[in-house]
């Protein structure tokens, strides 16, 4: 007998094993790079590495990945930690408004800003400080402990360390810490500490530097040298980038820079009119470009200095713009009251911050310096 049901609709068919069915399996991590370097932001990219084991993968075993990337994503900027010389334990941190990018959003709302990781001294005050921040990574020391950390928030990478053996008995405020990323292993960074004394008629540095690398995870001192810049024993810091030291001469217009891994010393010139400014007075930074750049606040006018041909062949840091203050910022917090300083400068973008009192001081805005 006949069936009167007819032949079985085309979707009602079974489905059939297609055996040159192509999965994320079967994606070479050359193409799944290409893929993640499309992704908007870091956090999403943080996202989806974390969801999928391959994107992982891909990520982490190619050291030009990451610099492909930030060239094309720019950091974004999650927000700032109020760290107040009054404020006793863990400093505050302020997110940016991010309700635009949810990818952002999640990051600040996963991430460990309260710093829980950190861990406690005796009598349950935690005794860390903020030394620095570079990176996504800070840099904090324990005073109590004699212990340095580095720790990022996002992904809550944690290293503790002991202060180095040269400096054991230094105050954590004539301790200068930088954290360096290696260019040919991004995976590792390195912690640089420097201390200045004055002796006599000369200014010496003394370095130590610490690498996360399992292998070699401990310091490796350098004796003091002698940085010839005249520099007053005053200057609060020396400025550090990509593993070279720079300090400004007390009374000439140009810079010393010390390479770490050499330890040669060099001279950069700055444009002139410089000779009094002293190194706490002016930052330096990179451009989005990675270009050295230098920003400087001169009575009411926001001053960038570029790195560049003067005209003479001769590639040079030399005056590239010059801003008003009141085209930025409120003109009636442009005086004597309210003083505006430059805060930071990363990937070209200036911060600039407003201190209404010897007690009060907050970021006031972020601008794109466009120096490239």
């Amino acid at each position: 007998m006949a069936s009167q049901l007819g032949s079985p609709s085309p979707w009602m068919a079974p489905a059939k094993y297609d055996p040159a069915a192509t999965t994320i399996a079967d994606i070479s991590d050359d193409l799944l790079r290409e893929i993640l370097l499309r992704v908007p932001s870091l956090p999403s990219l943080v996202r989806a590495t974390l969801a999928c084991r391959a994107f992982l993968r891909a990520a982490k075993t190619s050291p030009d990945f990451r610099y492909r990337f930030m060239a094309l994503h720019p950091p974004q900027v999650l927000g700032v930690f109020e760290d107040s010389f009054w404020q006793r334990g863990t400093p505050a941190f302020v997110p940016f408004g991010s309700r635009s990018d949810p990818d952002a959003a999640a990051a600040v709302s996963g991430a460990d800003f309260l710093l829980t990781r950190l861990p406690e001294s005796s009598g349950g005050d935690p005794g860390w400080e903020i030394n620095t921040c570079r990176g996504g990574y800070l840099v904090l020391h324990n005073q109590k402990t004699r212990q340095l950390a580095t720790y990022n928030p996002l992904t809550q990478a944690l290293d503790v360390f002991p202060y180095p053996a040269q400096e054991a008995n230094c105050h954590p405020r004539y301790l200068a810490c930088h954290i360096i990323f290696f260019k040919d292993d991004p995976i590792y960074f390195g912690v640089v500490c420097v201390r200045r004394r004055r002796r006599r008629l000369r200014t010496l540095a003394r370095f130590s530097l610490f690498s996360s690398d399992s292998s070699c995870r401990e310091w490796q001192s350098i004796p003091w040298v002698d940085t010839s810049t005249g520099q007053l024993p005053s200057c609060p810091d020396t400025q550090m980038m990509d593993g070279f030291a720079y300090w400004k001469h007390i009374d000439q217009p140009y810079i010393v820079v010390l390479d770490n891994s050499t330890l040669e010393f060099s001279r950069l010139d700055l444009p002139p009119g410089m000779e009094d400014m002293q190194c706490a007075e002016f930052l330096l930074g990179q451009t989005d470009d990675g270009y050295l750049c230098m920003v400087y606040i001169y009575e009411d006018t926001l001053v960038v200095c570029g790195w560049g041909d003067a005209g003479d062949g001769v590639d040079e840091l030399m005056t590239y713009k010059v801003f008003p203050l009141s085209t930025i910022i409120d003109a009636t917090m442009c005086s004597e009251e309210y003083g505006v300083q430059v805060s930071a400068v990363v990937d070209g973008f200036v911060f600039l911050s407003v201190k209404n009192d010897m007690y009060t001081e907050g970021i006031l805005s972020l601008w794109d310096a466009d120096l490239s």
